[in-house]
């Protein structure tokens, strides 16, 4: 199975879509409302779902939300092992 290109893509409309809404908000301001965003979108002939638009806008507002590492894990055997020693 041949692998699809950024070409092929771009042929079919498909191209990445969430790129698509980040240039338009750039491009519009990141305050325009989610309905003009598809509507300017539809008119290039790329058609996206509200919910996609606002998923975008929020990640737009809140850049470091949701991104990164959760940290480091505590590991309960040393803990444990620690008191029980302790209480020795």
């Amino acid at each position: 199975m041949a692998k699809k290109t950024a070409a092929s893509d771009k042929k079919t409309g498909k191209g990445n879509l969430a790129q698509a809404i980040r240039d338009e908000f750039n491009k519009s301001g990141i305050e325009t409302r989610p309905r003009d965003i598809i509507a300017a979108l539809a008119a290039r002939g790329i058609k996206v779902s509200p919910a996609q638009v606002s998923n975008i806008k929020k990640t737009l507002l809140n850049p470091t939300k949701g991104k990164g590492t959760r940290g480091r894990k505590v590991q309960t055997s040393a803990i444990h092992d620690h008191a029980a020693h302790a209480m020795h």
